[in-house]
């Protein structure tokens, strides 16, 4: 089942998504639906959204929320996958690593950077990280450092030189940023055929000539 038919179902715990991370969602996590994946959400208000990602990822391992509302404290839920710790995500520690985890938090720019500086070495390698909601960042009061902080890894992806940060991957699509962990990798130039009657260059390239 997909998660836009999950979510516009769901009843009980109230969730809230734009209709177009849902798509987003589906298109990027499939692959990932039937493994056993660990989930880190930062940002649980209801717990809605905790549910529709057990429901996603049956066969997840652990469904993990963290929030700074005391009030999450008191949610409970059926699924004993799902867990709730109150806590600045910021300071919050957690020995265990993840295979996603998404900052749906407070939205502003300084905090979006400081959970990715906290939670992306925490991050497993191949794993995805999303910000959503970056929509914020062209907003009254969230500030909008994290638009230049996020856009500067367009240069980890690209530059073919040896980073620390282990950015594979980098998409921004409408209020969502998402990385892939992992070594950004080129690979081997390929030069097939054998006509090369405008640029025949290319064909000493391919030789070593």
């Amino acid at each position: 089942m997909s998660l836009a038919t999950i979510h516009r179902q769901k009843t009980g715990k109230v969730s809230d998504k734009w209709s177009s991370y849902l798509d987003f969602y589906d298109d990027r996590f499939f692959y990932l639906q039937d493994s056993q994946v660990s989930i880190l959400e930062i940002g649980v208000q209801n717990g809605g959204s905790l549910e529709t990602w057990a429901k996603y990822f049956w066969n997840a391992e652990k469904i993990v929320g963290i929030d700074v509302d005391p009030k999450c404290a008191d949610l409970k839920f059926e699924d004993k996958r799902i867990e709730v710790i109150v806590g600045d995500s910021k300071t919050t520690h957690i020995d265990s690593t993840f295979d996603i985890i998404i900052d749906d938090g407070s939205h502003q720019s300084d905090d979006m950077i400081e959970n990715w500086n906290v939670w992306w070495p925490k991050l497993n390698n191949g794993g995805l990280y999303v910000v959503e909601d970056f929509h914020t960042m062209w907003m009254p009061g969230y500030g909008n450092n994290a638009i230049r902080f996020f856009s500067g890894f367009i240069a980890a992806v690209n530059a073919q030189t040896k980073t620390n940060h282990q950015v594979r991957r980098l998409e921004f699509t409408n209020s969502i940023v998402m990385l892939e962990k992992g070594e950004p990798v080129l690979g081997d130039r390929l030069i097939t055929g054998s006509v090369a009657y405008v640029n025949p260059d290319v064909i000493g390239i391919r030789d070593g000539k």
